[in-house]
């Protein structure tokens, strides 16, 4: 049962008479708790619909189009609080967040609904077996799942939580449902790479529904006082991770048509190796997990160069990225100012002082440490900056730095780049 905050005008609902403050019972006799409860039971075009108003139950029935919204409104998008994470992993990055940070950042979600709605990831050990059986009568496909090793104990001693060898017994319920398998293996030196990587991949291997494997390093910030000591990966160690993945990728290939097992872009910059080519990625099903990003950046960047013909230079900029990015930003800007006479711009490397030099990536630099290096090392008066930067808003850096402050500080216009090659392009070509 849930509370329904507002009804859209002009809704089937409306039309109904529902109103704000009814409690939602149930559709079709079928109890809603939360948006998935409500996403599926209300895409039958023959509703019954039951709720409360104060303490009488009302039922009503309706007809419409399964593709015609109810117009129900709660006060949440989940209609229900999200679920915590139960688990205490040994490489988990929020437990390495430094103090006096915002709330929301200190929040682990484990959430099988935001799998499915966002992408999420979830290590299962939170749910129940009807959860499972949920998921499976719901269609709910695809699922993101946290595995990290396929071992049972093992898995229990990364993540410290005493279901968590059990639960991986849910991915066979799971396959066997026909619920596609997007996994995720958080790779800890020494811990689970090695004869434990190529277990974990030989058991996924066995899973019918497998749609995608993505070898991520741990995160390892400066802030590990009193966690688990963990080494981060060297060139031979990650050397060793991409080996591995090779070896085993021809056997993915025969079951699934595809290479299915995919290694971070930081393992290659670690390594010292050359990017795959985009085939490697086949549609980068992994990218939100760092699985093919810079590839994919470089040749949308291309494309978009590409089709530029007789371009104004634009106003002088200095494009600002961490040191996993360097090389690739800087490579992008040399090729725009072969194509587009009188570019003129740079790239500051930006060193992460707030988490730790071995955090490299762009997306976890904060505002205070941009400010600082950038005072010494001086611009060219715009900055260009990832979009991934900033919180979804679009408005604040982790540590609570503000555009308007970062601008005001360096003396500095400021141009934010979306995601794509083509964005940072137009933000290189942008005149302001």
């Amino acid at each position: 049962m849930v509370v329904i905050e507002a009804v859209d005008e002009r809704s089937p609902a409306a039309r109904l008479g529902l109103q704000k403050g009814d409690r939602l019972v149930s559709l079709n006799r079928q109890e809603i708790n939360d948006v998935l409860d409500y996403e599926f039971y209300a895409n039958d075009s023959g509703l019954r619909i039951e709720y409360l108003r104060g303490d009488e139950r009302r039922a009503v029935s309706l007809w419409h189009r399964a593709d015609e919204p109810l117009g129900l409104r709660f006060s949440t998008y989940l209609m229900d609080e999200k679920r915590r994470c139960r688990n205490s992993c040994i490489f988990c990055f929020i437990d390495q967040n430094p103090r006096g940070l915002r709330e929301s950042l200190y929040f682990k979600d484990d959430d099988e609904r935001l799998s499915f709605l966002h992408g999420n990831y979830i290590t299962l050990t939170n749910l129940a077996p009807a959860q499972i059986e949920r998921i499976v009568k719901m269609r709910i496909s695809p699922i993101n799942v946290s595995v990290h090793t396929t071992d049972p104990e093992l898995r229990v001693r990364m993540m410290r939580n005493k279901d968590a060898g059990r639960v991986l017994g849910y991915l066979d319920t799971l396959a066997a449902g026909g619920i596609a398998l997007n996994v995720q293996l958080v790779l800890c030196h020494t811990v689970n790479d090695g004869g434990a990587l190529a277990r974990s991949l030989d058991d996924l291997l066995r899973l019918d529904t497998l749609a995608s494997v993505a070898c991520v390093p741990a995160g390892l910030t400066a802030h590990r006082a009193n966690l688990t000591p963990l080494t981060p990966f060297d060139r031979e160690s990650a050397c060793a991770v991409l080996d591995l993945l090779d070896e085993k990728a021809p056997a993915f290939y025969e079951k699934f048509g595809a290479r299915t097992i995919y290694a971070a872009d930081e393992f290659f910059l670690t390594a010292g190796r050359p990017l795959p080519d985009a085939s490697y990625y086949e549609g980068y099903p992994q990218l939100e997990n760092g699985v093919g990003m810079l590839r994919c950046h470089a040749d949308e960047f291309a494309a978009a160069l590409a089709e530029t013909a007789a371009a104004a230079p634009g106003t002088p900029f200095t494009c600002v990225t961490g040191e996993a990015a360097y090389g690739h930003i800087c490579a992008l800007v040399e090729a725009a100012k072969e194509k587009i006479p009188g570019l003129v711009g740079d790239v500051a490397k930006i060193r992460n002082d707030f988490y730790g030099p071995s955090i490299t990536v762009a997306g976890l630099l904060v505002g205070r440490d941009i400010i600082a290096q950038l005072r010494a090392r001086g611009h060219h008066g715009r900055l260009i900056l990832p979009s991934c930067m900033l919180r979804a808003e679009g408005d604040l850096f982790l540590d609570d730095t503000t555009l308007p402050q970062l601008s005001e500080a360096l003396g500095a216009a400021v141009t934010v780049a979306g995601p794509t090659g083509g964005e940072l392009l137009r933000a290189m070509l942008a005149d302001e």
